[in-house]
């Protein structure tokens, strides 16, 4: 297994990394990056692209290797049952992006899958990516219905094949394509399956050692992959602590009527960086057939320190129907289940108990459900908190409390000590990281001189 380490992937440090967080295809980029190097399409396509991750990795892979390929990303960036509906920021961003570094190959289809299949022509894409909504039926006809397209000797990939909850189904269709086609499987970072359409192994590097049927080289090359993918993702916690006030969450939006529960399909979704500077996140509600009764905001799903300053709900002019200061007072939030405690300022309230603290319902009279139903946007503006700057704002503000005799002596060692706990597990996962390169690095060694 020598040659693994010429790889190209062993020098490829992929400019878009875990974007907002979103990292489901972070542990394959160096497998993206060796893929094109092995491959060297002439004709690539993904279906379900979202933030760009795992095309944008393709894209710069081609870029350095010097192939002369054309890239096709097709998504409609509206969402789907698994990553949830989301607003047109996310599109905007991804085009700006491919705009700025790779609109000379790459060009971006914003359509359904099934329009998209007549630009191309059969048996003319030679890497086919796979990434759109994970049930068993929608990748069954996504896989069928593009596979006509994909050259003899050509690969697809299957991402989350390893996922096994919440309805996914690729791993079923792997397992049926196992039977028909050489296939492999990648189990990390959700698992990636890697299909070979009929034809001789095609290119060099990777690709002739994933289907050359040496089970021990496959395991070699697993293990190689996932060192890799440990090896990147230590490299972005270092340069993360290098800013310890931004926290990558997602923030979510719930509508429901009478008698109904929240659900995924009426929500609205948006992954974003909290920095230490000010910033304003805006939820489009959607046009509804009835008006709702209850809104459901979770501010994070993660564990995280910041402040919240104001939130608002818009209707389609951009009028106020509603707001919430904090210099306007707190009991409205408090009693729709936020914890948070009021900041020396009086013009935000530091949140506790992320994400649980964070989810809450927000007060709306009938006349504003009613407005909403031609749709609208709930605004929120938040700022990311390092955790020692957390620590000691949640300090002063319960000393500032106390002199107003508004808080109890318990209450801030539960509130001081939640805080601290966060903020060593954060010191534990880098301390992890670097285990990890130090193993990753020792490997590289034993190969090298073996």
């Amino acid at each position: 297994m020598s040659s693994t380490f010429y790889f190209p992937s062993l020098f490829f440090s992929p400019l878009r990394y875990r974007p907002h967080g979103v990292g489901n295809w972070s542990g394959h980029l160096p497998l993206a990056c060796d893929l094109i190097a092995s491959l060297r399409p002439s004709v690539l396509v993904e279906l379900g692209t979202h933030f760009g991750e795992s095309y944008f990795a393709f894209c710069q892979a081609i870029e350095e290797t010097g192939t002369k390929c054309k890239a096709y990303a097709v998504d409609t960036w509206q969402g789907d049952i698994h990553t949830g509906a989301y607003g047109n920021e996310v599109f905007n961003e991804v085009a700006s992006y491919n705009r700025c570094r790779y609109s000379q190959f790459s060009q971006l289809m914003r359509m359904p899958f099934d329009d998209a299949i007549e630009n191309f022509e059969p048996e003319s894409i030679d890497l086919l990516h796979i990434d759109g909504a994970h049930t068993y039926e929608a990748v069954r006809h996504d896989f069928d219905t593009w596979w006509s397209r994909v050259k003899p000797s050509g690969i697809v990939l299957l991402h989350d094949t390893f996922e096994r909850d919440a309805g996914f189904g690729v791993w079923k269709l792997l397992e049926e394509l196992s039977q028909i086609f050489p296939t492999v499987e990648f189990r990390h970072s959700h698992g990636l399956g890697v299909v070979l359409k009929s034809g001789a192994v095609a290119g060099h590097g990777v690709i002739p050692l994933l289907f050359n049927k040496d089970t021990v080289e496959l395991e070699s090359l697993r293990r190689f992959y996932e060192v890799c993918a440990d090896h990147l993702e230590h490299q972005f916690w270092l340069a993360r602590q290098r800013h310890p006030g931004d926290w990558d969450v997602t923030t979510q939006l719930f509508w429901r009527g009478a008698g109904e529960n929240f659900t995924e399909a009426a929500s609205v979704r948006s992954a974003h960086t909290l920095t230490p500077q000010r910033s304003r996140l805006a939820l489009p509600v959607p046009r509804m057939a009835a008006p709702a009764t209850e809104l459901r905001l979770d501010l994070a799903d993660c564990s995280a320190f910041f402040v919240m300053h104001a939130i608002y709900i818009l209707d389609t002019k951009g009028e106020v129907l509603w707001q919430w200061l904090a210099m306007d007072g707190t009991d409205d939030l408090r009693s729709s289940g936020l914890n948070f405690v009021a900041a020396t300022d009086e013009e935000s309230v530091l949140v506790l108990d992320a994400p649980l603290g964070a989810s809450f319902l927000l007060p709306g009279s009938e006349s504003i459900m009613q407005a909403l139903q031609s749709g609208g946007e709930v605004v929120v503006e938040m700022t990311g908190l390092s955790p020692k700057s957390f620590v000691s704002k949640l300090a002063t503000a319960f000393e500032w409390r106390l002199t107003r005799q508004q808080a109890k002596s318990d209450e801030i060692q539960i509130a001081l000590d939640h805080a601290q706990r966060l903020a060593l597990e954060r010191q534990e996962e880098l301390k992890q990281f670097d285990r990890t390169l130090v193993e990753a690095q020792r490997l590289a060694t034993e190969k090298q001189q073996g």
